[in-house]
């Protein structure tokens, strides 16, 4: 493809970043938002039941060992290895960083859980 001059590819970053932000603003203003203590340590166990009753717990609508909506779980890094290991064969549970955090992701969602410390990063990136 031709290359974008500088000021093209920096107008592309701006639009990028004022469609994430809107995208959570919006979420948040829908109540889909929750924010909560880093998890550090919350998923030791590594079973995917617990997983999920400790996501019903925060709000995400969990049935008969299933969750109801599809939820989006944004940590600060990788290193909750746990959470990812208790929850990766959970139908409609993704995962992402708050560095690495995909439009179309937060737009899928019906739920956002947020650790404390990626909420700082995303108003530093996105505000």
């Amino acid at each position: 493809p031709p290359s974008r001059p500088p000021h093209a590819r920096f107008a592309l970053f701006q639009e990028r970043k004022l469609a994430m932000g809107t995208a959570l603003q919006s979420a948040a203003d829908a109540g889909a938002v929750s924010v909560v203590p880093d998890l550090g340590g919350e998923f030791a166990s590594r079973k995917t039941k617990d997983c999920i009753a400790k996501l019903g717990s925060m709000g995400v609508g969990t049935a008969s060992g299933k969750l109801n909506e599809k939820c989006l779980v944004v940590t600060q890094d990788d290193s909750n290895v746990d959470l990812y290991l208790s929850g990766r064969n959970v139908t409609g549970l993704e995962f992402n960083t708050a560095d690495r955090l995909n439009l179309v992701e937060v737009l899928r969602a019906d739920r956002i859980i947020v650790e404390e410390s990626a909420l700082a990063a995303m108003n530093e990136r996105y505000a």
